[in-house]
């Protein structure tokens, strides 16, 4: 599908080249790299989930952090990933959604 006029599009910088131009905003996040950095390319996508929850106006960081913590197989992992996430929103200094 397309995104909607207005719409949020989070890409991995690492893998992704091509990144598609619009009406809608792009956030960049060298998810994989950080992964890498973590000892873990597989917790790209907590890093990613971090940024998008720091982004989201109105999203409880505990919530998703209680969640990792319950459910993640390597919790310390995860949540070190979840929260560089959420620290590379923060100094971006964006707008929140």
């Amino acid at each position: 599908g397309r995104l909607k006029e207005g719409g949020v599009l989070l890409v991995d910088e690492d893998l992704v080249r091509n990144v598609p131009s619009g009406g809608f905003k792009v956030y960049k996040v060298p998810a994989t790299r950080i992964a890498e950095e973590l000892a873990g390319r597989t917790a790209a996508n907590m890093v990613l989930l971090g940024f998008l929850a720091r982004l989201i106006e109105g999203l409880r960081l505990k919530a998703f952090e209680d969640a990792i913590a319950e459910e993640a197989k390597d919790v310390e992992l995860n949540l070190k990933a979840f929260n560089v996430g959420v620290s590379l929103a923060d100094k971006a200094g964006l707008k929140r959604l």
